[in-house]
């Protein structure tokens, strides 16, 4: 019996290692199979210009994205031309013709209807690298022009054949490193050394691995990083939107809130290989699916001088408290000479060791809750964003911050509201609403964490009401003040007689409104009552995670074994704090957005993320016994991030 015992024994110490290879052995075959049967791939851009002139005799230029093209195909859409004949000419670096072909409707030239072709043009990558191609447009029945919009312009497909051995390349640098990160793991147990190595192999392999620009919104803060980088703390702004890039909103009396970014971050927003616009579509700041071979022709060829004019919208308003890691990093990466494509990877790894920087605080301030704060850490959806330009990676690190540091002072029975503890949490309060208002009412925590039982001690209670009141009021009059500041400054560079052009209704006119009109808002909430568990889910999953709802019965798993540390009163309290924050959210957004439309869609289930610290309060029900059974499930959690890493390149890059 007992060479059974230390058998098993031995075969539990073995179950993570073998776990971690199964893992690995399955993700790696599946991938490795993908890139061998890896078919070619096309890259796509829309040129939206305002105005393409093709008159008659007139040659247009087509860029060459890819250093092996095998076909280019270039959709020609315009309402006041008949296209049947257009040549394309190859021409060298100085401008002589090497080569021109004139395709007609047959022989090179498709008539998809009556106001759109495709032109197939054959080409060899070596043929074409380094020249000029261009289209030549002759005896055609056209109008003055092709429009650039949404239905007419110039669309160019690119086929080319993928390099394979770089994806196998990396492949195997990627595996060295997660079996270096599990070794640590195995080594240093559930300790905070552990964390650090695990985070920090997570978050490098996340942040080189996604797709510049390829989460929600990044384009937009990288941008708004590297502006406040410059030193323009408070945003610019122009009364007209011509040569700016982005999706440009006039969002103060019209005028329109921009920066002056290099030239080759600006490209870095059009390495998306499936669909992109080059224009002021939302569509051009998002890469959903990377083109390795877009990047590389960049990299290979000599940096591009010169700014491009860009959009700030959404952004503008967002204060350096949200985007200094992002600074650090490009200002680092400036003092190393890289080039401005690498801007955004260095901004990545900054906020990533920020982020871990915090979550290591945590985690030495309450050591008993360790295995909760190692589960929100390792959630696929807060890896991303702490690994991307996104500022909630900082917002969500600091809300868990804030909710660790009043367990861990009920735990050593300290009491919160002497002055040095009371300005602390005001100041973390303060920084949380100025990353996004509605968190602000984390401050409700504190009535959970009064001395004693206060049910027994009212005064007890109602000293904490007070303190927990009064830290609101003065967090949100700091917030007013420092936010109003940061506006007035901005709205400073309208000049005044341009101010009665303002075009959106005031956020107290859309609350009116609201007011007047209860039913709307009273029926989107009831709305939300179903897709909350959805949105839950969303949060903690990332917007792509094969595993879907499984990592979150793990985490819920994982929280239900822990050690119950409160009562049921007080997790009813939490709940009903949960609510009450996700409907002010909602409130805002209604507030912002324009409510008379009856529906709101600024609300992001990523949104969820900073209120999910309340569990670690209000779900733990468990005992010692089962928090002993669950102890080495943190192994899982270094295994699922494995699939987010694996399935990341798969779909960024190989699917």
């Amino acid at each position: 019996a007992m060479k059974k015992v230390l058998q098993w024994d031995s075969c539990k110490k073995q179950l993570p290692m073998i776990l971690f290879v199964l893992v690995m052995l399955i993700g790696n075959i599946q991938i490795l199979m993908s890139i061998k049967n890896m078919p070619d791939k096309q890259y796509n851009l829309y040129k939206q210009d305002d105005y393409v002139g093709i008159e008659e005799g007139r040659k247009y230029p087509v860029d060459i994205y890819c250093d092996n093209p095998k076909e280019f195909i270039v959709s020609l859409k315009n309402a006041e031309a008949l296209i049947e004949n257009v040549s394309y000419v190859l021409e060298d670096e100085t401008g002589k013709t090497l080569y021109e072909y004139e395709a007609k409707i047959g022989d090179g030239l498709e008539r998809v209807d009556e106001t759109t072709a495709d032109l197939h043009v054959p080409l060899r990558g070596e043929y074409v690298h380094g020249r000029k191609l261009f289209l030549l447009f002759r005896n055609n029945m056209m109008g003055t022009a092709i429009y650039g919009n949404a239905e007419k312009g110039i669309w160019h497909i690119e086929i080319y054949t993928p390099d394979k051995s770089w994806y196998y390349v990396c492949i195997l640098c990627i595996d060295v490193i997660l079996s270096l990160g599990m070794y640590g793991l195995l080594k240093n147990g559930l300790s905070t050394k552990a964390y650090i190595i695990s985070s920090l192999v997570m978050g490098i392999l996340l942040a080189l691995i996604l797709p510049p620009d390829s989460q929600d919104d990044e384009f937009r803060h990288l941008v708004r990083a590297y502006d406040i980088s410059q030193g323009h703390i408070i945003t610019h702004q122009i009364d007209s939107k011509e040569n700016m890039k982005g999706n440009a909103i006039g969002e103060l009396y019209g005028h329109f809130p921009y920066a002056e970014i290099p030239a080759e971050m600006d490209a870095q927003r059009m390495t998306d290989q499936s669909i992109n616009y080059d224009n002021t579509s939302y569509q051009a700041e998002i890469n959903l699916s990377a083109s390795r071979e877009r990047m590389q022709t960049i990299l290979a060829e000599d940096e591009e001088q010169g700014t491009k004019m860009v959009a700030q919208t959404g952004t503008w308003a967002v204060t350096v408290l949200s985007y200094w890691p992002q600074v650090l990093g490009i200002w680092f990466a400036r003092l190393c000479h890289v080039r401005a494509f690498f801007f955004c990877y260095f901004a990545r790894i900054a906020n990533m060791l920020v982020c871990t920087l915090i979550g290591y605080a945590a985690l030495k301030l309450l050591p008993e809750y360790q295995l909760g704060i190692w589960a929100f850490q390792f959630m696929p959806g807060f890896l991303i964003l702490k690994s991307s330009n996104s500022t909630d990676g900082l917002l969500i690190s600091l809300c868990i911050l804030f909710v660790v540091y009043l367990v861990s002072l009920k735990r050593n029975e300290q009491i919160w509201y002497n002055w040095k503890r009371v300005l602390f949490l005001i100041g973390l309060s303060t920084y949380i609403a100025l990353m996004k208002l509605p968190y602000i009412l984390l401050l409700g925590v504190i009535l959970v964490f009064t001395n004693g039982n206060y049910k027994q001690k009212k005064w007890s209670f109602l000293k904490s009401c007070g303190f927990a009141g009064g830290m609101f009021v003065v967090s949100y009059i700091l917030y007013t003040r420092f936010r109003g500041f940061f506006i007035k400054m901005t709205m400073n560079q309208v000049p005044i007689g341009q101010r009665s052009s303002m075009e959106s209704s005031t956020m107290l006119e859309d609350i009116m409104w609201l007011m007047q009109n209860r039913r709307v808002f009273v029926k989107y909430l009831l709305g939300q009552i179903g897709p909350i568990v959805d949105n839950v889910i969303q949060a903690i999953n990332g917007r792509l995670y094969p595993l879907g709802i499984a990592y979150f019965l793990i985490v819920l798993v994982m929280m239900l074994a822990m050690k119950k540390y409160v009562n049921w009163d007080r997790k009813l309290w939490m709940f009903l704090l949960f609510i009450g924050t996700w409907i002010s959210i909602i409130w805002v957004f209604f507030a912002v957005d324009d409510a008379g439309v009856g529906y709101n869609w600024g609300v992001s289930p990523r949104y969820m993320l900073p209120l999910l610290p309340l569990g670690f309060v209000l779900l733990p029900i468990g005992n010692e016994r089962s928090t002993k059974v669950v102890e080495n499930m943190y192994y899982i959690l270094y295994f699922t991030s494995i699939v987010q890493v694996l399935y990341g390149i798969y779909y960024y890059w190989i699917a």
